[in-house]
């Protein structure tokens, strides 16, 4: 019960600048990663390329002692990457891009 109680001893500054930073940190890869290769042009290609490069980043903390596996981390940053990746598509909806766009040409 202090558990619930205890809210005063925790810092909330903190708890959003993790929260925020952890999705904000992955938004772009959610973003380029559709826009710079035809691979990624799938939701569920993003999701697990996101899902498998913030694994990575947290069991290189593990490994080399210099952070914190956290399980909370890879559900924010992927999290990061699906917004981002929706929002791209929101906006690639609502624009209209000209045939020789830069935009338009990817790579493999």
């Amino acid at each position: 019960m202090e558990y619930i109680t205890g809210y005063d001893r925790f810092n909330l500054d903190i708890i959003i600048n993790n929260t925020l930073g952890n999705i904000l940190i992955f938004l772009p890869l959610g973003i380029f990663l559709p826009l710079l290769f035809k691979k990624y042009q799938t939701f569920t290609k993003v999701f697990a390329a996101s899902i498998l490069i913030s694994f990575s980043i947290e069991f290189l903390q593990l490994v080399l002692k210099i952070g914190q596996f956290d399980i909370d981390d890879i559900i924010l940053n992927v999290t990061g990457s699906i917004i981002g990746f929706l929002l791209i598509g929101t906006i690639k909806s609502m624009i209209h891009l000209p045939k020789g766009s830069i935009f338009r040409k990817t790579t493999n």
